[in-house]
């Protein structure tokens, strides 16, 4: 899969891999706010809100859709 940001200047970039993508999260050149797509032409998306770089930005990559009590039962 390949993505595309708009950097703080306003310009889009891409398309970039997840590997990149994740080494730019690290670098603080992608930050939370960024907006990032899977298209060239979108729909954009906040990158904290992309499921791929959930762990990069230190959330878990997946949530658990049963509740604590059906896990516990």
């Amino acid at each position: 899969m390949t993505y595309w940001i708009i950097g703080s200047d306003g310009k889009s970039y891409g398309p970039t891999d997840l590997a990149t993508l994740s080494r730019w999260v690290s670098e603080r050149r992608v930050l939370g706010t960024t907006p990032v797509a899977r298209a060239q032409d979108g729909p954009w998306q906040d990158a904290a809100l992309v499921p791929e770089l959930a762990t990069a930005f230190g959330q878990p990559a997946e949530a658990d859709p049963q509740p604590a009590a059906a896990r516990t039962a």
